[in-house]
């Protein structure tokens, strides 16, 4: 199952959907020169924050923790000598006058001691500069005539839910 992908990772796929607002994904980070591969399995869940806002979390799964769906992604992350990276995020999206404003806060360990912090720093924010504007570009894909509409199209249910959830907050307009 195909999910969007953020700067910075070449693969990504949904491992299970515990429920229509939880889902377990599995990322694989582009690969640096002369270092292991790195990835990480996240669980990201969301809901409405308050009147005019939504937040999404994220975080590294625990040890045991979706193990069966994880149990050939192990064998091969073994296999391949990957590093597992950890993760702890969160997004708020809130209604503003004439459009949303997103904050992000994020903790990513890559496991590289070999890379200075100050440099982590730094690849890092040319990485979060790429976030929105690969967040804008993945939302024209999901307008009419998009590439992806027929994802929108395909769960109705879904979409009817989250249209309801976005009608009920005072400055929506769906």
């Amino acid at each position: 199952r195909r999910c969007v992908r953020p700067a910075g990772v070449h693969a990504s796929s949904t491992l299970t959907l515990p429920s229509h607002y939880r889902h377990v994904i599995h990322l694989e980070f582009d690969k640096v020169p002369m270092a292991s591969a790195r990835d990480v399995v996240i669980v990201g869940y969301g809901d409405v924050h308050d009147d005019d806002s939504i937040m999404i979390y994220m975080r590294s799964v625990g040890e045991h923790e979706h193990a069966a769906e994880r149990a050939a992604l192990e064998a091969r992350a073994a296999k391949n000598k990957v590093v597992r990276a950890d993760l702890v995020a969160g997004m708020l999206f809130r209604a503003v006058d004439g459009g949303i404003a997103v904050t992000v806060i994020s903790k990513l360990d890559l496991k590289m001691s070999f890379i200075p912090g100050w440099l982590q720093d730094l690849i890092m924010k040319h990485v979060a500069a790429e976030f929105l504007p690969m967040l804008c570009k993945q939302a024209r894909k999901f307008t009419e005539g998009g590439e992806l509409r027929h994802l929108l199209d395909s769960k109705p249910a879904a979409f009817a839910e989250l249209r309801r959830r976005l009608s009920a907050m005072p400055t929506a307009a769906v």
